[in-house]
């Protein structure tokens, strides 16, 4: 049984959700969990269930609901480290690169077609070289620091697909 402090999430609709966050099943515990990124467009990506990996724009997500639990921070575990590429890139897997975060993604392409994406899941890191960033496959959601600190989600990427 995992028990979560009261304070840490709150029931909400995906559209009123501010990321990053971790939207975990609410009532309907067949539903998904789900990634929230904090750019703009904020985009949206299932982390459990038969579409892990898949995102669309939170914009779009209509009636979608469950326990919000915003302002997380991300842990990756460094034995996990892959240099990203286009080919075989684990979907879901969260890169380092200069000033944020960014999550591989399958989303619709301009020609309709679901394709492997780089989207933005949060910025304020240090800054790097533009050219060095290193990609983890495992990773989990935290909230709060040091003996406060909560573990909401831990997320290891099994998909792979090509950009």
């Amino acid at each position: 049984m995992n028990y979560m402090r009261v304070e840490s999430f709150r029931p909400a609709r995906l559209p009123d959700v501010q990321g990053p966050a971790i939207v975990l099943p609410g009532l309907d515990t067949r539903a998904s969990a789900f990634l929230v990124t904090e750019a703009d467009p904020a985009i949206v990506c299932f982390i459990t269930g038969d579409y892990v990996g898949s995102a669309f724009e939170k914009a779009t997500a209509k009636n979608w609901s469950g326990l919000a639990v915003e302002g997380v921070r991300f842990e990756v575990d460094e034995s996990s480290k892959f240099k990203p590429a286009y080919v075989d890139q684990p979907v879901g897997s969260i890169i380092r690169v200069s000033g944020g975060l960014e999550v591989i993604v399958m989303m619709k392409g301009l020609h309709g077609f679901d394709e492997a994406q780089r989207v933005a899941l949060s910025d304020g890191l240090r800054s790097t070289a533009d050219d060095m960033e290193v990609g983890f496959t495992r990773w989990r959601a935290m909230l709060g620091h040091g003996t406060d600190a909560q573990e909401i989600f831990k997320f290891e990427a099994t998909k792979t697909a090509n950009f």
